[in-house]
């Protein structure tokens, strides 16, 4: 029962009906494309300054607290962006959607881990994260064609929706036992400072700072590319009242792939897959887009799942809540670094040089991608 509560709650936490929506938004208050960049790299900025001490945190009050910390924060970002629709709240609420995700980035995937590895199903991790990714396409899918008539009524009406979806989730979390982390249980006084020095001497180890790197340049491209892709739908075509409704049809569709080939497909495939539709990102070819759309959302369903599983049995000895924040930090790392030059770069090259740069961030991580990583495919346990 605990396990579903806390699946449901994640899969609520999930749900950001503003989404699709989130560039016109910005442009609406007044923000031009340069400039929202530039508040994502803050946003990316903020979350890499804090992530690891807030994974820290999470291990020392316990996953659950963390995760219920951040739904509010999210809720109280939502509900203002939703209630004052102006430039300044576009900015002030940055630090709040960070702490969000910093303090839910890792919780929520370690919460699950000590409830598998208390229920003596550890084994189970990665296909639960899987499942887990397969369905929050789903009900996002739906959540973007219930934001598409809210939209309509008003661009701050979907943020509103938002917060009170964050709300219901904290109440579902307060039923769910806060499981202590491993590091908890090992040392109940390790300070931030013996972790970080854990997680350098555990770096060492083959092919995990490889691993990383990749995870690093895979999670900056599903990051940037995920976030423009509203762009490249109506550069094709589709108008701001059907972004919602293609991005529904897109995570179906991607969810659907997921299950059915997920399992099958290795992850350098994955990732060979995703260069090429990178490319086909910019034909101006509504049906193309989305096809296209289809196997980045799958590449990100197959892949997130597998670092963050290589992350757990790489970093043996950290808590989980901030082993785990290192996935979420190395992908805002990317992000932080590559975001200002992207107004710069379609600037120049248009949506076309971004598409490119994204072939070049999955083909690089592909070329990285050590053995481990794939045999993690095949053995995913998550031991006491």
């Amino acid at each position: 029962m605990a396990l579903r509560l806390l699946f449901f709650a994640r899969v609520i936490l999930s749900v950001y009906l503003f989404l699709p929506y989130l560039v016109v938004y910005g442009q609406h208050v007044g923000l031009d494309f340069a400039t929202l960049m530039l508040v994502e790299a803050i946003f990316a900025i903020l979350v890499v300054l804090i992530d690891l001490p807030t994974g820290h945190l999470a291990d020392r009050i316990g996953p659950r607290q963390a995760l219920i910390f951040g739904a509010c924060s999210e809720a109280v970002a939502s509900l203002l962006l939703g209630l004052v629709p102006r430039a300044e709240t576009f900015w002030l609420t940055q630090p709040f959607f960070a702490l969000a995700a910093a303090l839910c980035g890792g919780a929520d995937s370690a919460l699950t881990a000590g409830l598998l590895v208390r229920g003596h199903r550890g084994d189970e991790f990665e296909d639960v994260e899987r499942a887990y990714y397969r369905t929050i396409l789903v009900v996002g899918a739906v959540g973007m064609v219930a934001s598409a008539p809210l939209a309509a009524l008003s661009l701050q009406a979907p943020f509103l929706a938002t917060g009170v979806l964050q709300l219901v989730a904290v109440g579902l979390l307060l039923f769910v036992p806060n499981v202590p982390s491993r590091a908890t249980l090992d040392d109940a006084s390790i300070s931030l400072r013996q972790q970080f020095h854990g997680l350098i001497a555990e770096l060492r180890s083959s092919g995990l700072a490889r691993d990383l790197v990749a995870m690093i340049l895979t999670g900056t491209a599903f990051s940037v590319l995920l976030y423009l892709l509203p762009m490249f739908y109506t550069n094709a075509g589709a108008s701001i009242p059907q972004l919602g409704l293609v991005a529904a049809g897109v995570a179906v569709m991607s969810s659907l792939f997921s299950r059915v080939a997920g399992n099958r497909l290795g992850p350098h495939l994955v990732l060979a897959t995703a260069t090429i539709t990178s490319l086909l990102l910019d034909t101006h070819i509504l049906p193309v887009v989305i096809l296209a759309a289809v196997f980045i959302q799958f590449g990100q369903t197959v892949l997130m799942p597998l670092f963050k599983t290589r992350v757990l049995s790489g970093f043996r000895h950290t808590g989980e809540s901030m082993a785990l924040s290192i996935v979420t930090t190395t992908r805002n790392v990317g992000f932080a670094l590559i975001a200002p030059a992207l107004g710069t770069l379609m600037t120049a090259w248009g949506m076309t040089g971004l598409g490119w740069a994204s072939a070049l961030l999955f083909a690089t991580a592909a070329v990285l991608l050590s053995r481990s990583a794939t045999a993690t495919e095949t053995s995913s346990t998550i031991t006491e």
